[in-house]
């Protein structure tokens, strides 16, 4: 299984620093005991440090630029990305779409820019609680993925990542029904295997190690663990539940 511990901006630089200081080799330890892939997605400016600190573990970007190098203030290249060892990189995440009002045709650039610099995008794609709660969370899903999946295979992209994260499930101790879990992953392998897409698939929004077990996930192939991968000793707790 996948696990990918998204640290948003909870810590600082040297916060982040002294957590993998601090952790960095337990948690390789942990790791040995499960045949989990693991990828650390820190922040931006702790990111090459941390990768320095231990090669044990995979390293993926929080984001990335929609844009080659040029005029872009403020934007983090795909180049830069894999320059400093990063293997993946989380596009798309709700919290992008609401608070920067991303479009698809953004989150499409964003991966043609991994790919370009073989960076594995893992696309985040989730309704939110208002058409959860309207039972449209399939239409929301299959507006969201279809271009992508579209794209990938008019560009020969055989195989993605993608992770099902619902916006209302984001901090909200709240996981949907196992139901509502499998319906939706079904629904996305499906419309991924119209366009001969293979996709590994992910669940994120609250994960905890309160709120999950291997049986709920079972239609999911890796989880997109937010807050709760900051605390180590919780982040192992879930390591070694799935």
């Amino acid at each position: 299984m996948y696990i990918v511990a998204n640290w948003k901006t909870y810590f600082s630089y040297d916060q982040s620093l002294a957590w993998i200081t601090n952790h960095g080799k337990e948690l390789s330890d942990t790791l040995k005991q499960t045949d989990h892939q693991f990828i650390l997605c820190p922040s931006f400016d702790a990111l090459a440090c941390i990768r320095k600190k231990t090669d044990s573990i995979l390293y993926g970007a929080q984001d990335c630029s929609p844009y080659p190098s040029g005029a872009y203030t403020g934007e983090v290249l795909a180049q830069s990305l894999a320059e400093i060892g990063c293997r993946y990189g989380i596009i798309g995440h709700g919290e992008r779409r609401e608070l920067f009002h991303e479009t698809t045709l953004l989150i499409i650039l964003k991966l043609e820019q991994l790919m370009l610099y073989k960076i594995q995008p893992i696309i985040c794609i989730g309704e939110t609680e208002q058409d959860y709660q309207a039972d449209n969370a399939l239409n929301v899903v299959t507006t969201q993925l279809i271009p992508i999946v579209q794209y990938a295979r008019k560009h020969f992209i055989t195989h993605l990542y993608i992770a099902y994260e619902p916006m209302w499930a984001i901090g909200a101790n709240a996981i949907a029904p196992k139901i509502h879990l499998d319906r939706i992953a079904n629904h996305i392998q499906n419309l991924s295997q119209q366009q001969n897409i293979k996709i590994t698939l992910l669940y994120g929004g609250s994960i905890q190690s309160s709120t999950i077990s291997r049986s709920l996930f079972e239609s999911f192939q890796g989880l997109l663990v937010g807050k709760a991968s900051t605390d180590f000793q919780e982040l192992k707790k879930i390591i070694l539940s799935v």
